[in-house]
């Protein structure tokens, strides 16, 4: 096993065994200083010096198929990781910084898709998410910061909804966080001209009832989601906003009409 994979491991096996959700290279013009988010909280876990560093954002670039001399772009990637036979997917974004590029890992689960019994809701909250397994069209949106529960939420609703398997239901995610059951699942590809929009389109083709959108990013996805939701469709979808108001004026933004 090499230097890379050695330090890879001890920081990677570290965050599951502390339920982190992202791990947090920031570089510094003498070291690199690493942290957890755990539980929304960001946590300092360790640092690393600059020729440490080289080799780990090396290591990933090339596991995560990124381009290793690219360091002047923001680049994504990917890799699966297994520990205690359990697999996680690891979603890899490095930033170019003052200094050396940062990067960032988000922790994936695969093995659990959480059911809403085991989220931490109010009664009232189930409640009213389980009268919403009665729709048959409209849209669901799910909106919170970043590490909310969004996604986990939304994977323990279609979970719910297809606990019957009496509906066609397809995802469109980016990246497909979890395998879900009897549920096609669409990894979007912005890069080959796979993105949201033209995903929504295909999916339309395929007799859905339902339609998962992992996330309204852009104008043409959040038409297109509110026109599918008012033909007959059961869309649900997350967004980024910090409160319902933040929510509505999100969505004026892109174009969304009052009247809808």
């Amino acid at each position: 096993m090499n230097k890379a994979s050695v330090i890879s491991n001890q920081i990677l096996q570290a965050a599951i065994k502390d339920y982190a959700s992202d791990i947090h290279f920031i570089p510094h013009e003498r070291n690199i200083l690493v942290y957890f988010r755990c539980n929304g909280t960001r946590i300092f876990h360790t640092s690393l010096t600059i020729p440490q560093y080289s080799i780990i954002i090396s290591y990933y670039k090339f596991a995560g198929k990124m381009d290793i001399g690219e360091n002047r772009l923001p680049q994504q990637g990917s890799i699966n990781y297994q520990f205690q036979n359990q697999m996680y997917s690891l979603r890899l974004s490095t930033l170019p910084a003052n200094h050396l590029e940062s990067l960032a890992i988000r922790i994936l689960p695969q093995h659990q898709v959480h059911s809403l019994h085991q989220l931490f809701l109010f009664p009232n909250q189930l409640t009213t998410i389980k009268n919403w397994l009665n729709y048959k069209t409209g849209l669901i949106l799910l909106t919170g910061a970043t590490g909310t529960g969004k996604t986990t939420t939304l994977y323990a609703i279609i979970k719910a909804f297809m606990a019957d398997n009496k509906f066609q239901t397809i995802t469109l995610e980016d990246p497909i966080e979890k395998p879900l059951e009897n549920v096609l699942q669409v990894q979007i590809n912005e890069k080959a001209g796979m993105t949201y929009d033209v995903g929504l389109k295909a999916a339309l083709r395929h007799d859905p009832d339902i339609i998962m959108v992992g996330e309204i990013r852009d104008q043409a996805t959040a038409k297109f989601a509110f026109r599918a939701s008012n033909t007959g469709h059961l869309v649900l979808s997350t967004l980024h906003a910090n409160n319902a108001k933040g929510t509505i004026h999100r969505l004026l933004e892109m174009g969304i009409k009052k009247s809808i």
